[in-house]
């Protein structure tokens, strides 16, 4: 059984959002990591051990912490990589769906299903 959640890129600003709530789902990472198919356009955030280069430290306060409802990610490789991919305009912000399976540990995001989001600009955390 699927859980719906989102994601969010601030290109702009080379920063995404992923909710809390998805990370704790997939088994309190240390640190996560994402895949991406470029056939189906599909770009899976899974359970890691150790860093590498697709993968992110989840900070250690995320799961304790109320005020945050997401963890932020700030990478302009990878914010980059994926809008060359996909076409997007590197002044905008995207929503991307997605659905958590927490028995598999694994959060799947449809990339083709990203929706601009009206000009915003993140909260100051995020800068």
């Amino acid at each position: 059984m699927s859980e719906k959640t989102h994601m969010s890129f601030y290109l702009a600003h080379h920063t995404f959002r992923v909710f809390t709530d998805a990370v704790r789902r997939i088994g309190c990472p240390g640190h996560v990591r994402f895949l991406m198919n470029p056939d189906d356009l599909l770009m899976a955030m899974e359970s890691h051990d150790k860093k590498e280069l697709t993968s992110f430290k989840v900070p250690h306060n995320l799961f304790t912490d109320t005020k945050d409802t997401s963890m932020r990610i700030h990478s302009k490789r990878f914010c980059q990589l994926l809008a060359d991919k996909m076409g997007w305009d590197m002044t905008k912000s995207y929503r991307v769906p997605g659905e958590i399976f927490p028995r598999q540990q694994v959060v799947i995001f449809d990339l083709s299903q990203a929706v601009a989001l009206p000009k915003m600009e993140p909260d100051s955390r995020t800068q």
